[in-house]
């Protein structure tokens, strides 16, 4: 997959997870070409994360009842830039929609140009059509990942309220669950941090494993050098982005990086298995030149207890 595609699917990723984890409901993965995850509602609504318009627009978020698209978001408009977020939206042809965004954001305004231009360039990497909108409604200006969390999730409630009052009170209102104090908020605060971790990685190793290469997003994690129960750190210069499996043998100390070095050391545990390939390989650099931590590093090379 090529790793525009898998950062802004991972993207798309996080906020269903958003989505199910806020109303707690299940996300489920999608088995049809080109659509991914489904959010079901109670009330008889569904959001998909798909392509749309046969493929042209490769990642959207849309509001369906039935086979009926009630309200889009194109993830394209997303810009993301050393891990802050800006989102303005199209003006939609629908007039309800037009509605609850006027009321939720205001009037449209003609869009920043720097904006416009970054949008194009999204866009031609990601293959989503050609026309960049000069207007639409002012959303997420450089914004944290919490930020784009809470204004995603009021954002799709005020959808659903909307086409559910069109659509009739045939379904009982889907409604967030309530907190229960401080055990949720610290849930979902856990929740945002790990995924804002995982996107900055995905960002600085250009959504590539820095051992095996791999660009495949579902199998991209965000790994701790130095885990989270002993730093509390979810900083990314105690990060790499790893594939799965290697990132269950870095955790195990079975594969470690020499922190003078850089290189990969494979345990003799692992001499007789296809991931000794990897020994010696040097770890991939971030995009802007720099890498993990080096105090990270050596405290994980100490725990591995592995030799070059």
């Amino acid at each position: 997959m090529p790793r525009d595609k898998a950062f802004y699917k991972s993207l798309g990723h996080e906020l269903m997870k958003e989505l199910a984890e806020t109303i707690s409901t299940e996300l489920i993965p999608c088995g049809a070409p080109g659509a991914y995850e489904i959010v079901k509602l109670s009330n008889g609504m569904h959001v998909r994360f798909t392509s749309w318009r046969g493929g042209d627009g490769p990642f959207y978020i849309i509001l369906f009842k039935g086979a009926k698209y009630l309200f889009e978001l194109d993830l394209s408009m997303i810009v993301h830039q050393r891990g802050r977020f800006t989102w303005h939206l199209k003006a939609p042809s629908h007039e309800r929609n037009v509605a609850m965004l006027e009321a939720l954001l205001g009037a449209p305004v003609t869009l920043d140009e720097g904006y416009s231009h970054s949008v194009k360039g999204v866009k031609i990497r990601l293959k989503s059509g050609v026309n960049t909108p000069r207007t639409g409604y002012g959303f997420i200006d450089d914004a944290d990942w919490p930020v784009v969390c809470e204004h995603f999730l009021e954002l799709m409630s005020c959808a659903i309220e909307a086409h559910t009052s069109e659509e009739g009170a045939d379904h009982p209102r889907t409604e967030a669950c309530d907190d229960d104090g401080s055990t949720v908020v610290a849930k979902r605060k856990a929740r945002r941090n790990q995924s804002r971790f995982r996107l900055n990685l995905m960002e600085l190793y250009d959504s590539t494993c820095a051992i095996s290469g791999e660009s495949i997003a579902e199998v991209l994690e965000a790994a701790h050098i130095v885990s989270h129960s002993e730093a509390g750190l979810n900083h990314s210069g105690n990060g790499l982005l790893l594939r799965s499996d290697l990132h269950r043998l870095f955790d195990s100390s079975l594969i470690a990086v020499d922190p003078k070095s850089l290189n990969i050391v494979v345990s003799p545990l692992l001499a007789k298995s296809g991931y000794q390939r990897y020994s010696g390989k040097k770890l991939r650099l971030r995009i802007d030149g720099g890498g993990p931590d080096p105090e990270y590093l050596e405290r994980k090379w100490i725990q591995a207890g592995l030799e070059t």
